[in-house]
């Protein structure tokens, strides 16, 4: 009897601490979140989120989805690349509400290029890395980074060479 009595002790112990630590992650969680709707440029913060958030899947906040499926529509309909600036925007906006959502950094990071914001899709491709993905798609992603540097190089020698015209 004492023995039972030990173990359900034991096992109480260890559930109370679970779930303490859980609070506490959630709590850090919200705390890093607002903290970066302060900075949203603070690519160290949103890190420390995605390690944080590591493989569980915190619910999406309804303003992030908001801005996700309308960054999804703007990107389908897209004819430009002012107009994948758009999307890029509403995509960013839904990483302020959901700094841990890979989804939207990936859709992030495609707006970016398509927009030809190469530097910006390195940056959130980056991010995305971070991730807990295959390792197929970690590959696909890091080919995805190289042909932006390719891009970046085709884009600068498009452009024309005023050094040495006076």
């Amino acid at each position: 009897m004492k023995t039972t009595n030990l173990i359900i002790l034991i096992a109480l112990i260890s559930f109370s601490t679970m779930l303490q630590a859980k609070e506490s992650a959630v709590t850090q969680l919200q705390t890093l979140t607002l903290e970066l709707q302060k900075t949203p440029t603070d690519n160290a913060l949103r890190e420390k989120i995605i390690k944080l958030v590591g493989k569980t899947k915190p619910d999406i906040p309804e303003d992030a989805q908001k801005h996700f499926v309308e960054g999804m529509t703007i990107s389908q309909m897209a004819k430009t690349p002012e107009q994948q600036k758009m999307a890029a925007q509403s995509f960013t906006e839904a990483l302020k509400f959901a700094p841990w959502w890979s989804d939207a950094y990936y859709n992030l990071g495609a707006s970016q290029e398509l927009s030809e914001q190469y530097d910006e899709a390195e940056k959130t491709f980056g991010l995305y890395l971070l991730f807990n993905i295959s390792k197929k798609e970690n590959r696909d992603v890091q080919n995805r980074i190289y042909a932006l540097a390719a891009k970046k190089k085709m884009a600068k020698s498009a452009e024309p060479d005023f050094t040495g015209v006076w």
